[in-house]
């Protein structure tokens, strides 16, 4: 059975596999914006990655879960890091919330298991 770390800073349920409470130590993009413009008097900024905060080495059995957003910025590295799908699949509450998710994002090169 692989080992789920959840470095988000929310609770996440994966319906079949169980609710991951936060590790404690969520992963944080690290940016530098710069004025690219301004509309109506209010500045409009270009934001640039510059890393990722507090990743974790890879240990074999152990995937990670972070947001959707830290899993798109670290791009085809590290198949351990894997997101929530809150897309079309995801299980719902009356208010429309999500209550749970069925599936996880991965890099385009993780392999079949």
């Amino acid at each position: 059975m692989t080992n789920c770390i959840n470095l988000t800073p929310h609770e996440l349920t994966m319906e079949g596999l169980g609710t991951f409470p936060p590790s404690g130590t969520p992963l944080r993009i690290l940016t530098e914006e710069t004025q690219v413009s301004r509309v109506n008097g209010v500045p409009v900024m270009a934001s640039q990655i510059k890393g990722i905060e507090g990743l974790p080495p890879v240990i074999g059995g152990t995937v990670y879960l972070v947001s959707r957003m830290v899993r798109d910025a670290l791009g085809s590295d590290r198949p351990d890091i894997l997101a929530p799908d809150t897309g079309g699949t995801a299980v719902r509450n009356e208010k429309g919330q999500i209550k749970a998710v069925t599936r996880l994002i991965g890099p385009n090169n993780i392999p079949n298991n």
